[in-house]
């Protein structure tokens, strides 16, 4: 396989990846901005169960569909691969402190946040690809 091939292939798939974490993401900020009340709630749950003041567990379910809706858009429109990815990857990390100190979650809960882990260290490495738009932050990655 020639380099342009290979080249292009990698586009291709990395656009693939792009577009699910979009709508993964996407669907579960919508979620949590027409749940708002559940949301809380169960960010003030699962954050006092692992010890997290109750103010901190608000504020952070205040600020999580806001945070979801830029992964999203940002991985949709391919824009600003390097603080997009980051902001994934922090987020997710987050979740899965979460998630791995509650025992009533099933494992592959637990797995999946160490797939979108391992995605956004992959698209924070490789950038969006070509099927992306410029970002001069990130120097056009």
């Amino acid at each position: 396989m020639d380099k342009a091939t290979q080249q292009t292939w990698q586009d291709i798939a990395l656009l693939l990846l792009r577009l699910a974490v979009a709508a993964l993401f996407l669907s579960a900020a919508w979620d949590k901005f027409f749940h708002w009340s559940q949301t809380m709630d169960f960010l003030k749950t699962t954050g006092m169960g692992i010890g997290l003041p109750a103010w901190f567990a608000a504020l952070y379910a205040f600020v999580l569909p806001f945070v979801e809706a830029f992964i999203g858009l940002a991985f949709l429109t391919g824009w600003c691969s390097t603080i997009a990815s980051a902001v994934l990857f922090f987020t997710v990390a987050s979740f899965w402190v979460v998630i791995s100190r509650d025992p009533t979650y099933v494992g592959i809960l637990k797995d999946f946040h160490v797939y979108i882990l391992l995605l956004a260290l992959t698209t924070f490495s490789f950038g969006f690809g070509k099927y992306a738009l410029p970002c001069h932050c990130c120097k056009g990655k």
